[in-house]
């Protein structure tokens, strides 16, 4: 039978039995609070090791056309940037008009017979508002 050697906790500094099964592996006790700054850690060095990696795929999914999309490059490259620009801020329009009659759905069916009709004036400080 070996003499289990005591370590000295990373984070508690506390001497304590390693684990067997783990071996000269094991730099932490297992305290609750020192397993959590573990945890901690562990995921810091992990988010700033895979960073790289993460943006890239973020930015593949947003350069990715999704179905039912229209492909922007494509556009550019046929018809030039000035229809490129004219359908983003068409699009830009369009998802706006979308979410103010969305609104106008949630705040009930007066409001957006309102909205709908016209009648309603924006007004970028407060949302909506009716005019007298």
């Amino acid at each position: 039978m070996t003499l289990k050697r005591r370590r000295r906790c990373r984070y508690c500094r506390e001497l304590f039995n390693p684990d067997h099964r783990v071996g000269d592996r094991q730099k932490v006790c297992s305290t609750r609070d020192c397993q959590r700054m573990r945890k901690l850690q562990n995921c810091r060095d992990w988010r700033a090791r895979e960073a790289p990696v993460i943006k890239r795929e973020r930015l593949a999914r947003r350069r990715a056309p999704q179905k039912g999309t229209l492909n922007l490059k494509v556009v550019r490259d046929e018809w030039g940037w000035k229809t490129e620009v004219l359908i983003r801020e068409l699009s830009i329009l369009t998802d706006r008009s979308r979410r103010d009659e969305y609104i106008g759905i949630e705040l009930g069916k007066q409001r957006l017979s309102l909205i709908l009709s016209g009648r309603v004036a924006r007004d970028e400080s407060v949302g909506f508002r009716v005019p007298p």
